[in-house]
């Protein structure tokens, strides 16, 4: 089936209907509609998905998985009253780590950091022999709802309980990010070198940029900036052209940052060149704003007339966070060896055994 041009729905029901299932009657109907759904999930098809969990959904007698399963569903697509209400039934002591993390995950992504907080702060109490990687990715997602919720100390706080010899690139880029939350410029740029020179990190350049710009070193900053550039450019250029664009946004963040360094080092008429290069990626309403307000400094100062550039701190984009490719690297590598040893990546244990040792 994976060579063939079918809708992921036609293909799931195929695969339920091939497979030899012991049992007769509404049970047999029952587990090829759960593997059929549990295919579609793994899909990323949420919607047909959660019409086969519906299906098998029993409302007196909820069964904690497809619960689970189901809520996820109805997260991803944006069906949040329905997604809690089916939330609200699902034992939690019943869940794997992974279909707990996934639960949290979801809830976290979908805006409800509250709920999210609550799932993780329960998983480390009972999955308190988990592994390293599995505790990073926790806290990482920890520091995430936190920030969103304007706590920052509290996010610095859950990442210190990681040792500094398994902190990495993401978990070092979370702390300077919320150490710049909290104002402390100088600690904030103390973990972005250390991102630096342990890992090379593009997104650590580009945040000690911004980092300069809160210090108003803006000449410091068009450096980092440029700096950053220079490393993503030679990046790009050993991709393929199918995988650049992933790296609009970061290319749109400098250009746009630069122009305002620019303007602030008194060189207006290439700021508005760099702001030019950020519409070229992106034309959009933030962009085109910051083009207006550069014009108008331009405007002014052929007039002779006074300007007065605190304001073009508003159109700098904040540091940025590395978020999935963090948070699924080490389950991607997980899942690769499993599907290889085993022939699936979903366990039906009730914990999770990597996490256990």
């Amino acid at each position: 089936f994976s060579t063939m041009d079918l809708h992921p729905y036609i293909r799931a029901k195929a695969i339920a209907k091939s497979i030899n299932i012991v049992g007769k009657g509404e049970f047999d109907k029952f587990n090829r509609n759960l593997i059929a759904a549990d295919i579609l999930f793994n899909e990323g098809d949420y919607e047909q998905a959660a019409n086969l969990y519906k299906r098998i959904y029993d409302i007196e007698k909820p069964d904690d998985y497809i619960s689970n399963r189901l809520a996820t569903c109805l997260m991803k697509q944006s069906i949040y009253n329905e997604a809690l209400d089916t939330f609200e039934k699902v034992n939690m002591d019943s869940l794997s780590f992974n279909e707990t993390y996934e639960l949290a995950e979801c809830l976290i992504s979908n805006g409800h950091d509250y709920r999210a907080l609550y799932i993780y702060n329960y998983m480390l109490d009972r999955f308190a022999k988990m592994d390293i990687y599995s505790r990073k990715m926790i806290y990482h997602n920890m520091a995430r709802a936190y920030r969103e919720l304007n706590y920052s100390s509290k996010a610095i706080e859950a990442i210190e309980h990681i040792p500094d010899e398994f902190m990495g690139e993401t978990l070092t880029i979370d702390l300077g990010c919320l150490y710049l939350d909290l104002n402390e410029i100088e600690k904030a740029k103390n973990e972005f070198t250390k991102a630096t020179e342990k890992f090379d990190s593009i997104i650590a350049y580009y945040n000690i940029g911004v980092a300069e710009i809160k210090d108003k070193n803006f000449d410091g900053a068009y450096k980092e900036f440029n700096t950053t550039l220079n490393i993503l450019i030679k990046k790009v250029t050993n991709k393929n052209l199918a995988n650049r664009k992933e790296y609009e946004n970061l290319f749109n963040s400098i250009y746009k940052n630069m122009s305002i360094c620019l303007l602030n080092m008194g060189k207006s008429k290439q700021a508005l060149l760099y702001i030019e290069k950020a519409i070229l990626i992106k034309n959009d309403s933030k962009n085109q704003d910051t083009l207006d307000y550069i014009q108008k400094i331009i405007l002014a100062e052929e007039k002779g007339e006074k300007t007065d550039l605190e304001e073009s701190s508003l159109y700098v984009d904040e540091t940025i966070i590395i978020d999935k490719e963090f948070t699924y690297e080490i389950r991607w590598l997980v899942d690769d060896i499993i599907m290889k040893i085993y022939g699936q990546t979903e366990s039906k244990a009730e914990t999770n055994i990597l996490n256990e040792n």
